[in-house]
């Protein structure tokens, strides 16, 4: 019996309950959004196929966007012709204007049609190919911002449609903006240069396959740093533009902090970039254009990159492959290494030293004049740049690499003080310094030079 009364009870609660809910439930008004208010039944009032669009104009109560499709994938705007159009965003105006839904009807033959801002609507059309026409009225947005009120062109009816499809037609001409600034493959650079405060960072060319710089000293480039500035330029994207660029110097425009240049074989622009602004971001504008926008600067982190990072690493860096022969001028001596490579099969490589022979290898099978060419190399790393420096005096070690094809570098270490040397390269001082101990260290030249002479000895070459 107690079962059975603890289960009517419970029968009894939730009939009260559901009761309560739907009493509840008719008693909470709906939002009223304006006069006679309609629920909507899911009604589309514009739809089309946006594949035939071949002609979209927005027009607004002060100006009109006009734009034509020019072919298959590309649009352009009737009044600038020369503008870089972002197609994929003039695409969207027409696939959103193709599928509008009524969110909700609001008023039938409204009196006053400036309550919803459609007296002075947003008039956006769409022509299809086939001579066609689809228009709609877009006004202001709701007072609880989810919607905007809507009318079809000689309609008596206020609607509201998704914001989805409202704010993907009210466009400004920013919008139409490419947001890419250029389309240029990493490989296509032929020429970069900076300025930084009025003053060259670094000026840099392709030579071949390698970069070269030209100011503010002459050396191979750092191709990892070249690399990274290049693929940054490739790949810029605005991020906002700016509405009114008419004053450059309320962005430091007029007087900006860095002038990036850049040349391909057939295209040449720089970029001027001018304050930087709350968000990680920096105005900047292309030599070409009018528009101001902004970019991200961590994008661009490279406009304050030293020096020493844009330089290579190495003085010279000739590959044994391409070597016949090297004079070493050091502590008294002269070393002269005769060089033949097999470029099939490096172990028939054969070296001489000073007449002697010098293929001599370690238990391993590595050749002792291989390690001694890299303590070569070795000598040839800089560790400072030192544009101002000044050589003087007599060369202590001299370096001399006699290439295949008949060009030959030199180098000339002269003291600038007890740690290190300043490096000369044939005949023009090089703008660099080496550290004193990279010629006695461990896989130093003297170091090598030592070991290979022992190993000649031991094995009575």
């Amino acid at each position: 019996m107690r079962l059975y009364r603890n289960a009517i009870i419970l029968v009894v609660v939730l009939a009260v309950a559901i009761g309560a809910f739907y009493l509840l439930k008719d008693r909470v008004p709906e939002e009223d959004t304006g006069p006679s208010y309609k629920p909507s039944t899911s009604v589309k009032i514009v739809d089309f196929d946006s594949l035939k669009v071949n002609k979209v104009v927005v027009r607004y109560p002060e100006e009109e966007f006009v734009l034509n499709k020019v072919d298959k994938d590309n649009w352009q705007l009737e009044s600038d012709k020369d503008m870089r159009i972002d197609n994929s965003r003039v695409r969207s105006i027409a696939i959103r204007m193709s599928s509008i839904f009524v969110e909700k009807e609001i008023e039938e033959n409204p009196k006053d049609l400036s309550v919803y801002g459609l007296d002075k609507p947003v008039h956006a059309t769409a022509y299809l190919d086939d001579g066609t026409e689809y228009s709609i009225l877009i006004g202001n947005l709701t007072p609880t911002k989810g919607a905007y009120y809507a009318m079809l062109p000689g309609g008596d009816k206020v609607y509201t449609i998704g914001t989805y499809e409202s704010e993907g037609i009210l466009i400004t001409k920013n919008d139409l903006k490419l947001v890419t600034l250029f389309e240029i493959a990493v490989e296509d650079f032929t020429q970069i240069a900076l300025k930084r405060n009025g003053a060259n960072a670094f000026d840099s060319y392709k030579d071949g396959d390698i970069w070269v710089l030209s100011e503010p000293l002459a050396a191979n480039a750092n191709l990892a740093k070249i690399d990274e500035i290049t693929t940054a330029i490739s790949t810029l994207q605005v991020k906002t533009y700016v509405k009114d660029s008419s004053d450059l110097a309320v962005f430091g425009l007029d007087n900006p902090k860095y002038v990036l240049s850049f040349k391909t074989n057939d295209y040449e622009n720089s970029i001027s970039f001018g304050n930087e602004t709350a968000g990680s971001n920096i105005y900047a504008k292309l030599a070409d254009r009018d528009d101001v926008f902004n970019l991200d600067v961590n994008v661009v982190n490279f406009l304050d990159v030293p020096v020493e990072e844009v330089v290579d690493s190495f003085v010279a860096l000739p590959n044994i492959q391409n070597v016949n022969k090297v004079v070493v001028e050091i502590d008294g001596t002269t070393d002269v290494s005769e060089i033949q490579t097999d470029p099939e099969d490096s172990d028939n490589d054969k070296f001489t030293l000073n007449g002697r022979d010098a293929s001599v290898t370690d238990h391993k099978g590595d050749f002792y004049f291989k390690k001694y060419y890299q303590g070569l190399l070795i000598a040839g790393i800089r560790d400072e740049v030192d544009i101002d420096g000044k050589p003087e005096g007599i060369s202590e070690i001299t370096i001399t690499y006699f290439l295949k094809d008949g060009e030959e570098i030199k180098l000339e270490y002269v003291s600038r003080d007890d740690y290190y040397y300043y490096v000369v390269k044939n005949g023009d001082y090089t703008g660099l310094v080496v550290n004193k101990k990279k010629l006695s260290s461990d896989d130093s030249l003297r170091v090598t030079r030592k070991n290979l002479i022992e190993a000649m000895d031991k094995e009575g070459k």
